[in-house]
């Protein structure tokens, strides 16, 4: 066994590295496709603006980012996204949101051991949310 692992050790890692590379790819491709979902930000009064922020779902989907996210507060929305290749991500963990502030139902100060931060409960477009 030892023998073939130190014969074939290149090809198994240079195996895995493809396939990450490829689900990367593909994660890439959709979310090129599908286009961006906000608006230039110079077309925009911005009130609000935060990079590398954090912050989970906790709608069930294990999803959290750390010091990845965007946060942009305009007059009418609230847009959470990130930069680059976190944004690629976002989707499969539902971090990526563009909500209408009449959609917001709360925002709740929240406070753990170390940190200090919001909960905040919307309804999407698809009214799924409480």
């Amino acid at each position: 066994m030892l023998e073939f692992l130190d014969r074939y050790f290149f090809y198994i890692w240079l195996g895995v590295v493809l396939v990450i590379l490829s689900k990367f790819a593909q994660l890439y491709l959709v979310r090129k496709r599908r286009g961006s979902v906000f608006p230039p930000s110079e077309n925009e009064n911005i009130l609000y603006h935060e990079n590398f922020a954090s912050g989970r779902s906790l709608d069930g989907k294990k999803g959290w980012a750390s010091n990845c996210l965007r946060i942009t507060a305009t007059e009418d929305e609230l847009w959470i996204a990130s930069f680059f290749p976190f944004s690629i991500l976002l989707d499969q963990f539902d971090l990526e949101h563009r909500i209408r502030r009449n959609k917001i139902s709360s925002i709740t100060p929240s406070r753990s051991f170390l940190a200090r931060g919001y909960i905040l409960k919307f309804v999407d477009e698809n009214g799924t949310r409480p």
